[in-house]
């Protein structure tokens, strides 16, 4: 039953590799929105000042950003082992995948808000480098 393999492919995923891809993708996205790389162009593009960047509210999102990103990396695990990827560069191809599918759907919203294409930019950019990472660090800890 599907179900059971479901409840196989989860039982059997590395949480260290996990944990580890989650990291990596934090300290990217640190980087990626830091104002020394996109951060200070990111925020004119999304209409934000220092002080919004400072606020609770803020804060709160940087708290969601860890089991969302954790999921995220769980998946890339699952299926890597659905497809017995097991090699960094294995990885590197399934997190590259999946973020693509997620930058296409993304874009498909930035065309209806009809929001900046450097804003898209920046933000498919950060996906594409974080979840292909997380993939290399996934396929290299199974």
């Amino acid at each position: 039953m599907i179900i059971f393999d479901i409840f196989h492919i989860i039982g059997n995923i590395s949480w260290a590799a996990d944990v580890s891809a989650l990291i990596v993708a934090l300290v990217i996205g640190f980087v990626w929105y830091s104002p020394y790389v996109f951060g200070t162009i990111w925020m004119g593009l999304v209409g934000l000042k220092k002080e919004d960047i400072e606020s609770v509210k803020a804060k709160n999102s940087v708290l969601w950003t860890i089991p969302i990103t954790f999921v995220i990396a769980a998946n890339i695990a699952a299926f890597c082992k659905h497809f017995e990827y097991d090699t960094p560069s294995q990885g590197f191809l399934i997190g590259y995948d999946l973020g693509l599918v997620a930058c296409l759907l993304m874009a498909i919203g930035y065309l209806y808000e009809q929001r900046p294409l450097g804003l898209y930019g920046i933000n498919a950019g950060y996906i594409m480098v974080s979840m292909s990472a997380m993939g290399l660090i996934i396929g290299a800890m199974l």
